[in-house]
């Protein structure tokens, strides 16, 4: 039951609550197997970096090496900003995955982050995708777009902007054609449902108002 709560907790964004219910698992049974990975991703989803490396670092010195753990400590360090320490993880989850789906987001992040002035950018999309959210929660639709816009600009394998930038399209029924352009953006480097889904929604939007996808 505190399994499910922590887990639906996390996936609605209310990371402050997901923490408590995987804290309270992890006091009832701290080597339990998955419990440090999703505290760690806890503590990415509210930014506590070096917390979540804690985690992330018990949880492999425990369980061994994997993809999903080379993946999970490479996104951690992309998104912190640690170039070299990103470049690392990637490069082994893709040699520890076999036809992965998300080869090609390790790939493309790979480059970047063996480019200091690429990587550089980052940062920048990051913080541009946060405000792109905001704005978005808020109402403003254009100045959210604007954000989004600039977030994929300075990263183009941020999936997660692209979703966004796709969703505020379809609100738009002159815009599905270039939603459907942004959410296979987004499919590229992610096989989440929700990306799956809005692609094939966006399409089906499209074709009906003849604009193709």
């Amino acid at each position: 039951m505190l399994e499910r709560f922590a887990l639906n907790s996390f996936v609605s964004g209310d990371f402050e609550r997901a923490e408590k219910y995987f804290r309270r698992l992890k006091e009832d049974d701290p080597d339990r197997m998955g419990v440090d990975q999703n505290m760690g991703l806890v503590k990415l989803g509210l930014k506590q970096f070096a917390e979540a490396e804690k985690f992330f670092l018990r949880d492999a010195e425990l369980f061994g090496e994997s993809y999903v753990r080379s993946r999970t400590l490479g996104d951690l360090y992309y998104i912190w900003g640690r170039r070299e320490q990103a470049r690392n993880r990637y490069s082994a989850a893709l040699r520890q995955g076999e036809n992965n789906s998300d080869e090609t987001l390790l790939r493309e992040r790979s480059v970047i982050c063996s480019d200091e002035s690429a990587f550089a950018a980052v940062g920048e999309s990051h913080r541009s995708f946060e405000e792109g959210v905001r704005l978005q929660k808020a109402g403003d639709a254009a100045a959210a777009k604007a954000s989004l816009e600039n977030a994929v600009k300075h990263d183009p394998t941020n999936f997660q902007a692209w979703n966004n930038l796709g969703s505020i399209l379809m609100d738009d029924s002159s815009t599905y054609r270039q939603a459907v352009e942004c959410f296979s953006r987004a499919r590229r480097y992610s096989t989440l449902p929700s990306i799956v889904h809005n692609l094939e929604e966006a399409r089906k939007r499209a074709k009906e108002r003849g604009q193709g996808g």
